[in-house]
């Protein structure tokens, strides 16, 4: 029964140090002790490190540490990878060397359980009373298996920390906002890109319904509207949504281009969790694309106006070089000279507005 406690305390409990606070609880109700408590092992640093503690002095050691040693009980348990028992270690000669620590706190019964899981020792369970021969060895077995209940618990929970870590810094690292949303539409992630992107940071909005930040949001009614009424579509139909470059208007009358995907957040048993939304801010992309048309267009426009350049200035100078000849021949003839330096003065300006119109 106490199994079957332990189980259902571990399967509801919130975090790593309730489930092995639990532990320590189903263990109070096994065996009467003055001090408890479950110790993780950090073999890179050589030390245990107290992640859960009970004890009838009110202290709490979570979180202090104990440098593994010949002389510690925890230690040699660890490295004989093996439970110590002894009912009255004050007169128990295979501790003697040992008892420094426990002695000065008038410990008698004692009990060291190491945490074992897949033939790897995480740590150990350790039981203190200040009474003698109040542990044996049915104590130590029944013990043992909370112990390794404990061990696969803490293996367990320690995986799903470093993939929590491990996806919480591709999250951080990547250049899209990511927001989850849950099932009743509060937001669960909001990652540095996100901050970024809105301008507003994760505490905020953590905890906090959808739809008040998006009150937040510095743009206009239409377009909260519009990416509410988004949300909830996907909500309630669970298609997807694919937006490309839409546009969100900012109260100072600037536009935002956006790219957003948002879909239903499943897990693996294809139950609907929430939405999940990734969106990309690409407003310096489409001002960069408007700003390369406009860059062809001009290149187009700069082609033309050598084209004409080309083709004005070619007649106008066969048009001033016959002009000038004849002004050679008919020099002694003053009215048909004033006509022929009309026709240069007007081709000489007619190439300077030409050469003018090439320049701009």
């Amino acid at each position: 029964s106490a199994l079957c406690e332990l189980s259902e305390r571990i399967s509801t409990a919130g975090s790593l140090q309730e489930a092995l606070d639990s532990i320590l609880e189903i263990v109070g109700d096994l065996v009467w002790y003055d001090e408890s408590f479950i110790a993780t092992a950090d073999y890179e640093r050589n030390v245990l490190v107290i992640q859960a503690y009970r004890g009838k002095s009110g202290q709490d050691l979570r979180g202090s540490e104990i440098l593994i040693s010949e002389d510690d009980l925890s230690s040699i348990a660890i490295r004989e990878r093996k439970a110590l028992l002894s009912a009255d270690i004050s007169e128990d000669a295979r501790f003697q060397s040992t008892l420094t620590q426990l002695s000065h706190k008038g410990v008698r019964s004692f009990m060291a359980i190491p945490l074992t899981v897949h033939d790897e020792v995480v740590g150990v369970l350790n039981v203190h009373a200040l009474a003698p021969n109040l542990y044996t060895e049915d104590n130590v077995r029944i013990l043992s298996v909370i112990a390794s209940q404990a061990a696969a618990l803490y293996k367990e929970l320690e995986a799903l920390s470093a993939l929590t870590t491990y996806t919480d810094n591709i999250l951080r690292s990547i250049a899209a906002g990511v927001l989850t949303l849950d099932k009743d539409g509060k937001i669960l992630t909001w990652n540095k890109a996100a901050e970024d992107i809105v301008g507003i940071p994760a505490e905020a909005v953590i905890g906090r319904h959808f739809s008040k930040v998006v009150q937040d949001l510095e743009v206009t009614d239409t377009d909260k509207q519009r990416l509410l009424s988004l949300v909830k579509n996907v909500f309630e139909t669970g298609e997807k949504y694919l937006g490309y470059k839409q546009e969100f208007h900012t109260k100072d009358k600037d536009v935002r281009y956006i790219n957003m995907n948002i879909s239903q957040l499943r897990d693996h048993t294809g139950e609907v969790l929430g939405v999940v939304m990734i969106f990309e801010d690409v407003t310096k992309g489409v001002q960069l694309e408007a700003e390369m048309r406009r860059i062809s267009e001009l290149a187009a426009i700069g082609q033309l106006a050598a084209s004409i350049a080309h083709e004005l200035r070619n007649p106008l100078s066969s048009i001033k070089g016959a002009a000038q000849y004849l002004r050679n021949e008919y020099s002694d003839h003053k009215a048909i000279c004033e006509f022929l330096d009309i026709i240069v003065d007007e081709v000489n300006a007619l190439n300077k507005v030409t050469t003018e119109f090439l320049d701009f």
